[in-house]
């Protein structure tokens, strides 16, 4: 899906990330290395070849109390 805009200069990324992405640790270091691999991948894509996209990210922290076990993913 982003192939068709790379010709296109990009100067920086604002990216939200919702909070449920991660129920657990596993969950967690996924999401963590995914995003990673997300940054590396754009600035390739972009042509910024020194690496210099800035990303900026932003997760909201959840509402209300600190749960005492994860969510459940089936509801």
């Amino acid at each position: 899906m982003l192939h068709p805009i790379t010709p296109f200069a990009i100067k920086d990324v604002i990216w939200y990330q919702g909070e449920s992405k991660a129920n657990n640790v596993a969950q967690a270091a996924a999401v963590r290395d995914q995003f990673k691999s997300l940054i590396t991948s754009w600035r390739g894509e972009f042509g910024h070849a020194r690496g210099v996209l800035p990303f900026l990210w932003v997760q909201l922290p959840n509402f209300g109390g600190a749960d005492s076990q994860p969510p459940s993913s089936a509801g």
